[in-house]
């Protein structure tokens, strides 16, 4: 990988689709707490999953996408949904 090619990071809006450079963990920083870190490559907003399958460890957001996730993670986003819902 070319280091000018590192960390780029594909936002999608409702809108529009953005590319920037930057570590997701600093991006994870400036979000609010309705973001969540599902893997170490995916933050998703909570707001947009409409369904969790915990044996298969996919999300489903409400634009039908479906984005696997880490088990280590399932317990921090069971407590962040609700907390948020």
């Amino acid at each position: 990988m070319h280091s000018s090619i590192k960390h780029i990071v594909v936002l999608y809006t409702t809108t529009s689709r953005y590319e920037l450079r930057a570590k997701l963990k600093n991006i994870k920083q400036d979000l609010d707490e309705h973001f969540f870190l599902c893997r170490r490559d995916h933050i998703v907003n909570v707001r947009r999953i409409s369904s969790i399958n915990k044996k298969n460890l996919t999300l489903t957001l409400d634009t039908g996408e479906m984005i696997d996730f880490s088990q280590r993670y399932v317990v921090a986003l069971e407590k962040m949904l609700k907390n948020i819902l």
